[in-house]
C-alpha cells in the first residue's frame, strides 16, 4: 500500500470511529426513548430495557455502517480539498482515483461486514429484541401488573383495577377489578366486577388465571349475576414470548431462501385463485428480503464513492452543511428508492435482483456525476 493511501486510510479510520460512536449513540437514545415511552416497560427492570435496546441498536447496523462510511468520507475527503491537499496531488500528476482508493477500501470493508453480520446477528439480535420485554413481562407477574394506568388490554379482553397489594401470604391482590369480555366480532359479551382478585400466571401457556372473590356479572343484555368466588382464566397472545413467530426481518439468509422456495413449491401445486396468490406473495417478500439486505451491504461501498466525491466538490464549504447534503441524498433519496423497490417487488412482481438494486444504481451514477464535476470543473 503506498504512502498516501495509508496516510488517507489512517484519517478514514479515526473519523469513521468517532462517527460510529455518535450514530449509535444516536440512535441508541432514540430507540432508548421509544422503548421507555411504552406502557409496557413500567415495572421492568432497567437493566432489561438496556438490553432489549441494544439489540435494537445492533439490529439496525445496516443503517448506521453505511452512513458511518458516508459521513468519514466527506470530512476526511472535504479537509483534504479545503486544505489544499487534493489540488497539491493533482498538481503532482498523482490521478485522482488514487486518493479514492482508500475510500472504496473501508467501504468494501464494510459491505463484508454487513454481508456477514446480516446472514446471522442482526436478524438475531432483531428477534430477541422483540420479543425480550414480552417474555420477561410473562415471567414477572408483578412487572405485568404494576402499571402506573392500571390496565390491561388484549384482543378478547379488557382489565382495569384500583389498587394492588400484596396479602399476608404474600399472594398479589387486584382491589376492585374490572373485567369486560369480548366476543370474536369484538363485540361486548359480559363484564365482571370484582371486589377483590387474586391472580396467577401460567408463563408457558401464556395464561393468566384469576380467582375473584364478592362479583357481580352482567351479559350483553344488562342482566346480572352475583356470585362469592368465581374462576376465569385469560389469555395473553399480544404479550408474545419465546415461541413469537419469525418474520422475514429475523431470518437469516438461509431461512429467508428456504422459505422462500417452501411458499413458491406449495403455490406450484395449487390452482389460480387468492390462496394461491397469497402463497406467491408470501415467497416474494422472504426473496426481496434477501436481495435488500445484500443491496444495503453494498450501499456501504457507493456510500464511501459518494462521501469522497462530495468531500472533494463542496470541500471548500461549511463541512456540516455538506455533510447534511449528503445525508439528505441517503434519506430523501437512497431509502425512499429503497422502500419503492421492495413494493415493486412483492406487489407489482418485478424481479427483486433488478428492484431492489434501483436505489443503488441511482446512487452509483449520482457520485459519478459528482466526482465528473471534481474532475472536470
Amino acid at each position: 500500500m503506498k504512502r498516501l493511501h495509508r496516510y488517507f486510510l489512517a484519517e478514514l479510520l479515526q473519523n469513521a470511529s468517532l462517527m460510529i460512536v455518535a450514530i449509535l449513540a444516536i440512535f441508541f437514545m432514540v430507540a432508548l426513548a421509544l422503548v421507555l415511552g411504552t406502557s409496557r416497560t413500567e415495572g421492568v427492570p432497567f437493566e432489561l430495557v438496556m438490553r432489549h435496546t441494544g439489540f435494537k441498536a445492533v439490529s439496525t447496523l445496516y443503517l448506521t455502517l453505511p452512513l458511518m462510511v458516508l459521513a468519514a468520507c466527506i470530512f476526511t475527503y472535504g479537509r483534504a480539498r479545503a486544505d489544499g491537499e487534493f489540488t497539491a496531488l493533482r498538481t503532482a500528476g498523482i490521478h485522482p482515483w488514487q486518493v479514492l482508493v482508500p475510500a472504496l477500501v473501508l467501504g468494501a470493508l464494510c459491505t463484508l461486514m454487513l454481508c456477514y453480520l446480516q446472514g446471522g446477528a442482526m436478524p438475531k439480535a432483531h428477534f430477541r429484541g422483540k420479543i425480550e420485554l414480552k417474555q420477561d413481562l410473562l415471567d414477572n407477574l408483578e412487572g405485568l401488573l404494576k402499571r402506573k394506568d392500571k390496565r390491561i388490554e388484549e384482543d378478547s379482553w379488557s382489565a382495569s383495577w384500583d389498587s394492588l397489594r400484596r396479602d399476608d401470604d404474600g399472594h398479589l391482590v387486584l382491589g376492585g377489578l374490572q373485567l369486560i369480555l369480548f366476543d370474536k366480532e369484538g363485540n361486548l359479551a359480559s363484564s365482571l366486577r370484582a371486589r377483590w382478585a387474586k391472580p396467577t400466571l401460567d408463563a408457558v401457556e401464556r395464561r393468566l388465571h384469576l380467582t375473584l372473590d364478592d362479583l357481580v356479572r352482567r351479559n350483553a343484555a344488562g342482566e346480572a349475576v352475583q356470585a362469592s368466588t368465581f374462576q376465569l382464566s385469560l389469555n395473553l397472545d399480544s404479550f408474545g414470548g419465546g415461541r413469537s413467530n419469525k418474520r422475514e426481518s429475523d431470518c437469516t439468509y438461509e431461512e429467508l431462501l428456504s422459505r422462500s422456495d417452501q411458499y413458491a413449491r406449495r403455490a406450484a401445486f395449487m390452482e389460480e385463485g387468492k390462496a394461491r396468490s397469497k402463497l406467491m406473495k408470501k415467497s416474494r417478500e422472504y426473496l426481496a428480503e434477501y436481495h435488500l439486505r445484500v443491496a444495503f451491504s453494498f450501499s456501504a461501498i457507493l456510500f464511501s464513492f459518494l462521501g469522497a466525491a462530495i468531500g472533494l466538490w463542496r470541500g471548500s464549504d461549511n463541512r456540516a452543511v455538506v455533510f447534511m447534503i449528503g445525508f439528505l441524498i441517503v434519506v430523501g433519496l437512497y431509502y425512499p428508492l429503497q422502500m419503492a423497490g421492495m413494493w415493486l417487488a412483492v406487489d407489482a412482481e418485478l424481479q427483486p435482483g433488478v428492484a431492489l438494486w434501483i436505489g443503488n444504481g441511482v446512487i452509483f451514477f449520482l457520485s459519478s456525476f459528482v466526482l465528473r464535476r471534481v474532475l472536470v470543473p
